[in-house]
């Protein structure tokens, strides 16, 4: 389990292991905290930072993005987004309860998971995040 601020310290080289253990691709759950209300409610604004995040992993769309609005009275009010991409897929939540986003993605090449957090968190303006990264055997 990996939490960090905006300060982007890391213990880890996630290059170095993803290198050594030669996975088939590695999965990074991305949780964003106090993001900015009118940002994760707007659904044009989260196709943009779905198009703008394929571009930062190099990776080809395939297909539209997914996205669904539940509107209910619960926690579980908000867009569910899902992009499918030619070796990877984007998946996440969009809580209003809480202000919080969580990402899923998984890609079969290398990606520098604190970069994608940080990406996300500022674009989403999030007070912080956590950051959990696993490498798929």
């Amino acid at each position: 389990l990996q939490a960090a601020d905006r300060s982007g310290t890391m213990p880890l080289s996630w290059k170095k292991e993803y290198e050594q253990s030669s996975p088939s691709g590695m999965a990074a759950a991305v949780d964003i905290y106090q993001c900015r209300a009118e940002l994760i409610r707007n659904a044009d604004t989260i196709r943009d930072f779905v198009v703008r995040l394929c571009d930062r992993l190099d990776e080809k769309r395939s297909g539209e993005c997914q996205l669904v609005d539940f509107v209910e009275k619960d926690k579980s009010s908000g867009f569910l987004m899902n992009q499918f991409m030619e070796t990877s897929q984007i998946s996440g939540r969009f809580a209003h309860t809480t202000n919080a986003v969580y990402l899923d993605l998984f890609s079969c090449r290398f990606f520098e998971p604190r970069k994608i957090a940080e990406f996300a968190t500022a674009f989403f303006d999030g007070a912080n995040y956590k950051n959990q990264v696993t490498l798929r055997q």
